[in-house]
């Protein structure tokens, strides 16, 4: 008699485990839906803080005329219609792949006169969803010393340049 007694409460709390689990697993998806949302809007927001600076780094440049743009040795004093092409040429890309920036020196830098700095690399591209080989990889420093970093395969660096050359631009003096 104690036996089937015995038996019956042993099937009841195995059929409280598969219970158990589905509850946890329904948690455990949950949480990692929430965390792709909040990680998510994390990633807009800084990149919007992005744009937003950089917009900001143009406009003082432009309306000071203080864009130096530093490649090949040079010094060239970049127009505003290409500060402001330069600009809708990187923010039409969107927010990238963030990353760090590579350890040789930039292809051309930006000095926006405000203290904020824009450097750009030509990378070779993992997983690109383009049929592009190499990208430009972003590096923009704010005045305060924030970074906002990432490569994309929208661009080339080819097309960055040709808004930095000294052929469409002024020698810095």
């Amino acid at each position: 008699m104690y036996e089937v007694i015995n038996k019956k409460e042993k099937k009841k709390k195995s059929a409280e485990w598969p219970l158990i689990a589905g509850l946890g697993a329904c948690f455990l998806v949950i949480l990692i839906v929430v965390l792709s949302i909040i990680w998510s809007g994390w990633y807009q927001r800084r990149y919007w803080r992005f744009v937003g600076d950089l917009s900001e780094s143009i406009t003082y440049a432009y309306e000071n005329d203080c864009l130096q743009v530093n490649m090949d040795d040079r010094k060239i004093r970049m127009s505003g219609d290409n500060a402001y092409k330069l600009y809708d040429i990187i923010t039409s890309c969107g927010p990238g792949k963030v990353g760090t920036a590579p350890k040789e020196e930039a292809v051309v830098t930006l000095d926006f006169g405000d203290g904020s700095l824009l450097n750009m690399w030509s990378v070779k591209l993992v997983n690109s969803s383009t049929d592009r080989i190499y990208g430009v990889f972003v590096q923009y420093i704010d005045a305060e010393g924030r970074v906002y970093s990432y490569d994309t395969d929208q661009i080339s660096v080819e097309k960055v340049l040709q808004y930095c050359r000294l052929e469409n631009n002024s020698e810095w003096k």
